[in-house]
C-alpha cells in the first residue's frame, strides 16, 4: 500500500512495522478519536479484515459516532499464509501441490455486515465503476456514516 498510495502530507497514512494481522482496525479507530474531523481510511485484506474482530470495531464505530471508511481488498485468500510458506519451503510440497490453506470462500458480502451497524455498504467488481463507487464511499464517510467498500479482486 505505501509504494501504491503516495502521501504527500507527512502523519497522513500509518501502518505496523512487522507482522499486525488484527491491528488496523482498533489503529482507525484511535485515530478518529484523535483527529474527529479526518477521513479516516482502513484499507485492510479480507484475511486480515477477519482478524480484526469486525463486528466488535463496527460496533465501536457506532456506539461512539466514529464514522470511516473500510475498503475491504478481497481477493479470496490469505496471501500471507501462502507467501510465508513460499520464503520457508519455495520448493516444498504446498508449492508442488498448490496447496497453501489459504483460499476463502469467493462469495462472502462483507458490504452485508454494514446494515448490522446501520452503515453504509457498496460492493466494487467492475473497473470502469471505480469513480463513482469511490466517490460515493467517501462521500457518504465523510458525512458521518461509516461505510465498507467491499473490493472483489481476482482470487491470489
Amino acid at each position: 500500500m505505501v509504494q501504491q498510495i503516495p502521501r504527500p502530507l507527512a502523519g497522513t497514512m500509518t501502518r505496523t512495522a512487522g507482522g499486525g494481522l488484527g491491528a488496523s482496525g482498533g489503529m482507525a479507530l484511535g485515530y478518529k478519536l484523535a483527529r474527529p474531523e479526518a477521513l479516516v481510511v482502513q484499507i485492510v485484506g479480507d484475511g486480515a479484515f477477519y482478524y480484526n474482530c469486525p463486528a466488535s470495531m463496527l460496533a465501536v464505530s457506532r456506539q461512539y459516532d466514529l464514522p470511516m471508511l473500510i475498503v475491504i481488498l478481497d481477493n479470496a485468500g490469505w496471501s500471507a499464509v501462502k507467501e510465508s510458506t513460499l520464503r520457508v519451503y519455495p520448493d516444498g510440497a504446498a508449492r508442488k501441490g498448490n496447496a497453501f490453506a489459504s483460499e476463502f470462500r469467493n462469495d462472502t458480502d462483507f458490504a452485508a455486515m454494514a446494515a448490522m451497524f446501520g452503515f453504509k455498504g457498496l460492493t466494487l467488481s467492475e473497473p470502469d465503476a471505480v469513480t463513482a463507487t469511490v466517490t460515493e464511499a467517501v462521500e457518504t464517510a465523510r458525512s458521518g456514516t461509516s461505510t465498507i467498500l467491499h473490493v472483489r479482486l481476482p482470487r491470489h
